[in-house]
């Protein structure tokens, strides 16, 4: 931290070190987006009789079989659906991965 600026410098300019650096800008970047304004995925429902609603925070999709798919966000997840649109709106404060409790539902 410089003047209240995270500044990233890399020892040399060897391939690896670059590539390193530039994944840690990128990470903490995405750290300071994620908390400030978090994340969102937009995700479209498309087919004859498909829906999807959120009941109790989980997300409840019918999509064709015979019960419906139930989704239980990870932690710092949260779904919201739009019936006009059919869309169905995933947002939180991490960009990674729903294993890691992030907004990867994509």
């Amino acid at each position: 931290m410089e003047e209240g600026v995270v500044l990233v410098k890399r020892p040399n300019d060897e391939r690896m070190q670059r590539s390193l650096h530039g994944m840690t800008r990128a990470l903490i970047n995405n750290m300071v987006v994620g908390v400030s304004t978090g994340f969102q995925r937009i995700l479209e429902v498309n087919g004859v009789g498909y829906r999807a609603e959120v009941q109790d925070k989980n997300l409840i999709l019918y999509v064709g079989y015979s019960h419906p798919v139930v989704m239980t966000p990870p932690e710092g997840i949260s779904f919201d659906t739009d019936m006009k649109t059919r869309q169905i709106k995933v947002t939180g404060y991490d960009k990674a991965d729903g294993r890691s409790g992030g907004c990867g539902y994509s």
